[in-house]
């Protein structure tokens, strides 16, 4: 859905496909995938006993942390970049949005996801695509703004 929904409006709304589309969507694909992998992180021991075959069951538990912690890194830094080379005039919201992800990805990074912590863990995933999905619209928006300025 992270792919899906942002380009089924941007089609209705334009008429319009565009490839670039396509790239601009990978935060939010990301985002998704995380609260996806923290259920499935939190339920590992659920889902083995009934048979299922999840990334984490695959990956271990260790293993699936550092991928976990690694997209969580690179959801931000992926933003960041897509701000500086497609969304210039948005680059200046970057250093706010950290600032306002930051007491929420610090407590998420230190999360054990395990089924003892996944109420808390889902409520900080949660929040955290909220922030990051909001400035890095805030992003898109401003790098509009400043090309109608211009």
């Amino acid at each position: 859905f992270g792919m899906l929904i942002p380009l089924a409006c941007y089609l209705s709304l334009t008429g319009t496909f565009s490839w670039k589309l396509l790239l601009w969507c990978l935060p939010y694909v990301i985002g998704v995938g995380l609260i996806m992998m923290t259920n499935n992180t939190c339920d590992m021991d659920k889902d083995e006993q009934s048979g299922r075959k999840t990334l984490p069951l695959l990956l271990g538990h260790e293993r699936t942390l550092e991928v976990y912690h690694l997209l969580l890194v690179g959801w931000l830094v992926l933003i960041i970049l897509f701000a500086a080379i497609f969304f210039g005039g948005g680059i200046i919201i970057a250093p706010f949005m950290i600032l306002a992800a930051w007491p929420v990805l610090k407590p998420l990074i230190a999360n054990p996801l395990v089924p003892d912590t996944r109420i808390k863990a889902m409520g900080q995933i949660l929040s955290v695509n909220v922030i990051l999905g909001g400035f890095y619209a805030a992003i898109i928006c401003a790098a509009g703004a400043f090309v109608l300025t211009v």
